[in-house]
């Protein structure tokens, strides 16, 4: 007894959708911009959190100016411990991770820009082909 094998779909054939064909190279096209929203929001939230972290670094260099004392020893906050250092070197270490940050947030916003972009592209593709029968905003 012979047995036969479903035939298999090639990549033009697809899945109906309110009579526009769905193929396997938009289910990829929707799949990417998928994959890209979820990107920009574990992005905006890194961005947010290194954020209330630059909030937080300009709290505490608004602290050392009030406390004024060059000379006064300063605890200083090195993995989970605390550390004694003079108030200057703390305000130049305070200076840099600031500093650090400012570049980190501004490379993962360009980061989100690109992919916006990208995203951009894909919906004209897809609202080009499904018109309305597709949802593709984002949630804010």
């Amino acid at each position: 007894m012979a047995a036969t094998l479903p035939a298999l779909k090639s990549s033009t054939a697809g899945v109906e959708s309110d009579g526009v064909q769905v193929t396997f190279e938009d289910q990829q096209r929707i799949n990417k911009y998928a994959t890209g929203t979820s990107q920009i929001s574990e992005l905006k939230e890194e961005i947010e959190a290194m954020q209330n972290e630059l909030r937080n670094l300009d709290d505490a260099a608004d602290e050392l100016l009030l406390a004024g004392d060059e000379d006064e020893s300063i605890e200083f906050m090195v993995g989970e411990v605390f550390i004694n250092f003079p108030s200057d070197s703390v305000s130049e270490r305070i200076d840099e991770l600031k500093e650090k940050l400012n570049n980190e947030i501004a490379a993962k916003e360009k980061q989100t820009e690109v992919i916006k972009q990208k995203l951009d592209q894909l919906k004209v593709e897809l609202y080009g082909k499904f018109g309305s029968s597709i949802n593709l905003e984002m949630d804010e």
